[in-house]
């Protein structure tokens, strides 16, 4: 990997070189609070890029220090910060296109030599996100502030809260026999419900992040002129561990779905049952997940929404699965971010060719984000809107 080097760091080593240590130093730290961290400079052979310098001040010597998040990834060997010579600046120097946000916190060794890292937030960008907690406080994500990297391309704050334009979330526990646990279920009703009809309705897993992170509620008032008015219910995972097992291709989580959940949604909620109006979503297991449960039950689902689905998944199980399928009778949208994984990208592109040619209706789409639900509640709507049987 060749290195990238920042103009302004370049011009601060040159100047170094003539001996103005304190003042080159001084100068740079000025520059950086004036204009706020990280640095975005000009590319010099595309304008569609920028350079992007992340720093750190310390007067340690040889700190391990690195940056973590979507954008640029969360190699710390790869993302570790270089101290500049003689100086207390630490440095790292990345390619981004422009139209891109990411959070992001810098990496540092864990208080008093334990193995736990520390993560903290960049002390030189104002711009802050404030993770939701869960119901006992507890925050779900790597740390519960981050920093926002803001290219100049991106529109708006896409990663601040966003106002409910009046539909409700009911939160519900639910137990299952099939699986052997109970799990939290949260119900969105969009504004005006009930009306004597029976709702479209979209399934989706990993609930709480869907509920919080994506902010589905908040997302789906603001779509009802694309995509009209639906139910959206929640399915909480409850661990790691779990969701690992669950959301792979696990024929006991099918079974709870489509022969517990459902019956219990459709009980308590107006909702049809005709899978031309049911969606099934979720994001990387949980986009594993969508497209399976959607292959198994095309009779309750029409329509899938497959965001980073993790279909490198057992040396491509379900890939295989779908290669040797004379057609797919479902109505299905796939996409994968630009700034994920090699290993996700490349995974998406082969199902979506292992599909082509056997759906009723195929879409797949590069977005310009990465792995993680600020990303995956925009783009969700995006792709519901192009599924035809549910676009207004």
């Amino acid at each position: 990997m060749n290195k990238v080097l920042s103009p302004t760091i370049e011009k601060l080593r040159r100047s170094l070189e003539l001996g103005n240590t304190e003042a080159g130093v001084h100068s740079f730290w000025r520059h950086v609070e004036a204009v706020g961290s990280p640095l975005i400079e000009p590319h010099p052979e595309d304008g569609a890029l920028k350079f992007v310098t992340f720093v750190w001040r310390s007067a340690e010597k040889g700190q391990d220090v690195a940056v973590y998040g979507e954008f640029p990834g969360f190699d710390s060997v790869r993302n570790r910060l270089e101290q500049l010579a003689g100086t207390d600046i630490y440095y790292r120097t990345f390619v981004a296109p422009l139209d891109i946000w990411s959070l992001y916190v810098l990496r540092l060794p864990g208080e008093h030599g334990t193995d736990s890292p520390r993560y903290a937030v960049d002390p030189l960008n104002p711009v802050i996100y404030t993770s939701p907690l869960d119901d006992d406080g507890s925050c779900p994500l790597l740390a519960p502030l981050e920093s926002v990297l803001v290219m100049p391309g991106v529109v708006g704050k896409p990663w601040e809260p966003l106002a409910s334009a009046g539909g409700a979330v009911w939160k519900h526990r639910l137990g299952s026999r099939v699986l052997g646990n109970e799990r939290r279920i949260w119900v969105y009703t969009p504004p005006g419900y009930p009306d004597d009809r029976a709702y479209p309705l979209l399934l989706l897993t990993d609930g709480w992040e869907y509920l919080h992170l994506a902010q589905i509620p908040q997302r789906l008032d603001e779509a009802m002129e694309t995509i009209g008015p639906m139910v959206a219910v929640m399915v909480e995972s409850l661990s790691y561990k779990q969701r690992e097992l669950e959301l792979t291709c696990y024929r006991p989580f099918g079974e709870f779905i489509v022969e517990e959940l459902l019956p219990w949604i459709q009980k308590h909620y107006s909702v049809g049952s005709d899978p031309a109006e049911c969606t099934i979503a979720g994001a990387s297991y949980g986009g594993l997940a969508a497209l399976w449960l959607g292959l198994e039950y095309p009779h309750v689902f029409s329509n899938v929404v497959s965001q980073s689905g993790a279909f490198y998944w057992d040396n491509d199980e379900l890939i295989e699965v779908v290669r040797g399928m004379d057609s797919v009778p479902l109505n299905v949208q796939l996409e994968v971010g630009c700034l994920e994984p090699d290993v996700l990208v490349s995974a998406s592109v082969r199902m979506y060719d292992a599909l082509k040619g056997k759906t009723h209706s195929l879409g797949f789409r590069r977005t310009t984000g990465g792995h993680h639900y600020g990303y995956w509640g925009e783009t969700l709507m995006v792709a519901l809107s192009r599924i035809e049987s549910l676009s207004k």
